[in-house]
């Protein structure tokens, strides 16, 4: 089983202004440009930058002007503005008043990137983010007094917060849970803020930091303070933990990765931990991997927590969804057993599949350009989900964006833009795993997957199918 497909991009709460004085002034791989944008765009991005800076309560702003794709899409433009305010409570108006200017714009695409400062019992934000349920997520969170920085949109959509040193994982997690909307389905909310939290803090070994996803079933209490004990062990150099639940019709089981000078009492005390919420049945248990490596691993799990070393793999995953023909299901054609699907022959569906497959690696090849970064993939014809045979053409590819950039986020919000104005459009979303589809028969990609790993951005493509 692979433990980790998802990342939680870390910050430092120490760095955020830091980090977005510079941004402008670096130059976004994602969008490296062959020259100049034209005088009309600049002319844009410099309005739009001057009615932002007239909102009351803003003190600064940067645009950088990118392109889309300089080799396939020269005249797609982006803007990218990070923008600074007075003080705490310019939350109140400003995103609001950001996002109605932004909405204007006439260019292929704009991220932002909003710094609101601390005071001295509120947390500093940045906002990445700026609808409304963002920011009303990010209003409670940074008055928690566990909570010393919040960030909206670290690992799009996702909420990141920074633990204070003194308060424990079970304090945090419990004052996470208060907060309104929190695990709640992603259909209720436009952007999903709250589904789950990741929680960063700082390791007793220098330089290190450690995360863990918070849902609304786990971890444990044991659980979280067990990772509290071991990121103040000195020979700890890292902590990683997901919570589980469906990854796309998939079932996920929550992981935790450690990476440590000597894994073997930290595969005894995990092993040997307790953890309620699986011995009741209300969640599946968690698997560990404990190496002396620096990234997470996707081999198979040393162990389960609570679970004797060696055990194999409890069967407590749910049940993938049945997806049933609506037109049939009832009847008798339910008893008859589907029938084996093998590759056409028929060269009219041949030249079809061989036209598709053009379509997806373009797909996959403008991913790349927009990222920044290549990677090899191949593309493979299989069977239809839907009933009644057909072929579709698919294929997967992980982007290493981490080897160029810091964060996956301009990235990853450049490539999503590009699939929505494709027209496809976010059908689903289930922790980290963001599913866009276009239901028009007529459309070429039928589907595409997005999400972050520690390996970088992961892609799956399936294009609509052929009969």
């Amino acid at each position: 089983m692979t433990i980790f497909r998802r990342t939680a991009e870390a910050f430092d709460p120490r760095r955020v202004m830091l980090a977005l004085l510079l941004a402008a002034s670096l130059t976004v791989l994602t969008g490296c440009s062959w020259f100049a944008p034209p005088k009309e765009v600049s002319a844009e991005a410099r309005d739009l930058a001057a009615q932002i800076r007239a909102i009351d309560g803003v003190t600064q702003v940067d645009v950088d002007v990118h392109s889309r794709d300089a080799k396939d899409h020269p005249n797609d433009w982006n803007f990218r503005f990070t923008i600074g305010t007075s003080n705490s409570g310019s939350i109140d108006t400003v995103p609001a008043a950001v996002h109605a200017i932004t909405g204007t714009a006439s260019v292929y695409g704009v991220s932002v990137a909003l710094d609101v400062p601390a005071t001295r019992d509120v947390a500093p934000v940045v906002l990445r983010n700026l609808s409304a349920a963002s920011v009303q997520a990010a209003m409670e969170l940074r008055i928690l007094p566990e909570v010393t920085a919040v960030d909206v949109g670290a690992s799009y959509p996702g909420t990141t917060v920074v633990k204070s040193d003194d308060a424990s994982l079970a304090q945090t997690a419990a004052s996470l849970r208060t907060v309104t909307g929190f695990g709640a389905d992603e259909s209720l909310t436009e952007y999903d803020p709250l589904h789950s939290i990741t929680v960063l803090w700082d390791g007793y070994r220098e330089n290190s930091q450690h995360s863990v996803e918070i849902g609304s079933t786990g971890p444990s209490i044991p659980v979280l303070d067990v990772l509290d004990q071991l990121g103040m062990d000195p020979t700890v150099n890292r902590i990683y933990a997901l919570e589980g639940g469906m990854w796309g019709l998939a079932p996920e089981r929550p992981a935790i990765d450690i990476t440590v000078d000597r894994p073997a009492p930290v595969v005894t005390l995990l092993s040997g931990t307790a953890d309620p919420a699986a011995e009741a049945g209300l969640r599946p248990r968690t698997a560990f991997r404990v190496t002396t490596g620096t990234t997470a691993s996707a081999a198979e799990p040393d162990g389960y927590v609570g679970m004797p070393i060696g055990s194999e793999e409890p069967r407590d995953l749910p049940a993938p969804p049945v997806q049933s023909d609506p037109v049939t299901s009832g009847s008798v054609t339910d008893d008859i057993p589907p029938v084996e699907w093998a590759p056409s022959t028929d060269p009219a569906v041949l030249a079809q599949l061989d036209t598709l497959t053009v379509e997806v690696k373009t797909f996959l090849h403008n991913a790349q350009g927009l990222s920044g970064v290549a990677a090899e993939f191949t593309t493979n014809v299989g069977p239809c989900e839907t009933p009644g045979g057909g072929s579709v053409v698919t294929a997967y590819v992980v982007l290493p964006i981490f080897e160029i950039a810091d964060s996956a986020n301009d990235a990853f919000s450049a490539i999503v833009g590009d699939w929505e104005r494709s027209g496809l459009n976010r059908a689903d979303r289930a922790l980290g795993l963001d599913i866009y589809s276009n239901p028009s028969a007529d459309a070429v990609i039928a589907q595409a997957t997005i999400r972050g790993t520690t390996e970088g951005i992961n892609i799956g493509v399936t294009s609509r199918c052929v009969n």
